[in-house]
């Protein structure tokens, strides 16, 4: 082996074993073990290098549990933050609210906006000709203004509407959870507000296992990589009386995405003996059969957001990989085993709607399962209703068959879907 990597190689053993507190024959066993399992020939100088990679990610998974487990030491036995496991089984969207909200008020602004500044939503930011600068804004039904100096940072959520600096600011005297004083009323509303939910199935310590909603926010929205349809340990807050989990960002520097283990990649793995994926999903969320999806929607669309996942499986029949305007691509599934009626000539497959973050590696003839919520719109020109689709929020593949080609024949694609 060349010297160089030899002592490449040494180094980093060495330091998997202070990090770890584990011993160098501890460290050199599992060396032996990765390159068993994976044939390596340790005499091959590439190989060692394969190797040295495998080492780094069975240490990562080996530190995050390390944290995991001191950072349960460290948590009273009273401490809301605990550790679940479980599978993820659903991811969506991430999205923020925040430019929704300055979607809306734009709008507002330019169909009415001394109606929208009246009402406290923005405040006017001007520049005067000392380079102070001027901030007019409605509290409390009166007129407010301010001069600053022109050393003023106005705020990152501020907007360019027609040539006018504004400012959007919060309009809630009251926190919707508990109806306590919002002490950011009249304040500058910040600049982004990510939020995504997640459905994890699994359990906290004897709550029993069941459907919950992780509730992430910011940075753990935007960066969450947790991946789905592994078992999986979680650290956040658990609310047994709702169903949620709140992510957690902790002093140290440690998140919940920190600090997730795969149950597969850990020493003495957590028994799973008995818990099928399949039996959970149709345990804790129930499956809907491809024929049987309008009525479902019809029963379901007044429900709860969270309650109305639904899973669905079906063979793919059609994928269009090429993104719509909203960033989605979308793939058609159908029951193969079902009959079709051709004298009616109704649609043979169902379409799903795929997000940017899922992924498509497999093709068509797979067999996947479907986890989303149902959507019905209507066709404007007629009034009548289109067959009911699914924003996928998780596929499980079943059965791979081939690789992710972009197939367009099937003659059933999403134009009209636009109109």
């Amino acid at each position: 082996m060349d010297n160089e990597l030899n002592e490449k190689i040494k180094n980093e053993k060495e330091k998997c074993a202070n990090l770890l507190d584990k011993t160098d024959e501890e460290i050199e066993t599992k060396w032996l073990e990765l390159a068993e399992k994976n044939n390596l020939n340790l005499e091959v100088d590439m190989d060692n290098k394969i190797c040295l990679g495998l080492l780094r990610v069975w240490f990562g998974g080996m530190l995050a549990a390390k944290k995991q487990g001191n950072a349960e030491e460290t948590k009273t036995s009273g401490s809301l933050v605990k550790r679940g496991f479980g599978i993820i089984v659903a991811v969506e969207d991430v999205r923020d609210w925040e430019a929704n909200k300055r979607d809306t008020l734009q709008g507002e602004y330019m169909r009415n906006r001394d109606e929208a500044f009246n009402a406290g939503k923005f405040a006017n930011v001007e520049t005067l000709d000392d380079g102070s600068i001027k901030i007019t804004q409605i509290k409390d039904n009166e007129i407010t203004e301010r001069i600053k100096d022109s050393n003023f940072i106005v705020p990152s959520s501020v907007m360019e509407i027609d040539g006018n600096t504004i400012v959007p600011l919060d309009v809630n005297k009251t926190n919707a959870w508990d109806g306590s004083v919002n002490t950011k009323y009249g304040k500058p509303r910040a600049e982004n507000d990510f939020q995504r939910n997640i459905y994890f199935i699994g359990e906290v310590g004897d709550s029993g296992i069941r459907k919950w909603t992780i509730k992430a926010k910011n940075e753990i929205a935007k960066d969450w990589n947790a991946e789905p349809f592994r078992f999986v340990n979680l650290m956040g807050i658990w609310n047994t009386d709702n169903d949620r989990m709140y992510p957690v960002s902790n002093s140290d520097g440690t998140t919940t995405l920190t600090m997730t283990v795969y149950n597969d990649e850990m020493e003495t793995p957590q028994d799973v003996a008995g818990l099928e994926i399949q039996d959970l999903l149709v345990e804790h969320i129930g499956v809907v059969p491809l024929h049987a999806l309008e009525h479902t929607h019809n029963q379901k669309k007044n429900a709860a957001f969270d309650e109305r996942l639904i899973v669905t499986d079906g063979n793919v029949t059609n994928i269009i990989l090429k993104p719509n305007v909203t960033g989605n691509r979308v793939l058609f599934i159908q029951d193969l085993d079902a009959d079709y009626s051709y004298e009616d000539g109704n649609f043979a497959s169902t379409p799903c709607w795929l997000p940017p973050h899922l992924n498509v590696d497999f093709g068509l003839g797979s067999h996947v399962v479907i986890l989303g919520r149902t959507s019905q719109s209507k066709n404007k020109d007629t009034g009548e209703l289109r067959q009911v689709s699914i924003n996928t929020l998780g596929i499980l593949v079943l059965d791979k068959r081939g690789s992710a080609v972009e197939y367009v024949d099937s003659g059933e694609d999403d134009e009209d879907w636009w109109d």
